[in-house]
């Protein structure tokens, strides 16, 4: 890693036996995990961002979406978010963020899965007093 000014730069190499170096290729992803559990009844967020070392959040422009969601959940700006009811504690629920955005003049879109479980509210760890 090597700093000039404002820049930080980040690459990832291996070098071969014949004394050349093998570059990882730069790809952009989702970053930002969800909470793992949503406690029923409590809000419930999250807002993942794309990641690029050379590009501001702001500049790579991206909306967010999923093919399908639960009633009680919903982007809006986006951000994920909602409040489980009781009737789901104790089910899982898999969701998929969809982040769109243009790149090279063509649209791009990214992929990210994570799982939630729904849990009550007397599940939650309680902090020591």
């Amino acid at each position: 890693m090597q700093s000039k000014g404002n820049h930080i730069w980040s690459i990832e190499a291996k070098k071969v036996p014949d004394k050349k170096w093998i570059f990882r290729e730069f790809t952009r992803c989702i970053k930002g995990s969800p909470p793992n559990v949503a406690f029923a009844g409590l809000p419930w967020s999250w807002a993942p961002r794309v990641w690029d070392p050379q590009c501001s959040v702001a500049a790579i422009g991206a909306s967010f979406s999923s093919p399908a969601l639960p009633s009680w959940l919903r982007w809006d700006d986006n951000v994920l978010s909602g409040e489980a009811p009781d009737s789901l504690t104790g089910t899982s629920l898999e969701i998929k963020a969809v982040a769109t955005f243009q790149a090279a003049g063509k649209v791009q879109q990214l992929e990210a899965t994570c799982t939630i479980l729904i849990a009550s509210v007397g599940d939650h760890p309680r902090e020591p007093l």
